[in-house]
């Protein structure tokens, strides 16, 4: 929006993508509180990772319609 007129971010959008966060450093702070095994950290911060880019290119582009 700064930059080019092609971005139109509005209060939703902002919204959403804190949602976004929230919900994923949420997800990774359970795990990583309720795991002892660094492998089964690391799996599941990789898992939650690639769940929130996914989320992420959905909502920004609608890649699987």
């Amino acid at each position: 929006m700064q930059f080019t007129t092609e971005v139109r971010w509005g209060g939703e959008d902002f919204l959403a993508f804190a949602a976004l966060l929230l919900v994923a450093c949420g997800l990774f702070e359970i795990v990583t509180r309720r795991s002892t095994r660094r492998s089964a950290r690391t799996t599941a911060g990789g898992a939650i990772l690639i769940a929130f880019l996914l989320v992420w290119a959905e909502l920004a582009v609608g890649i699987l319609h």
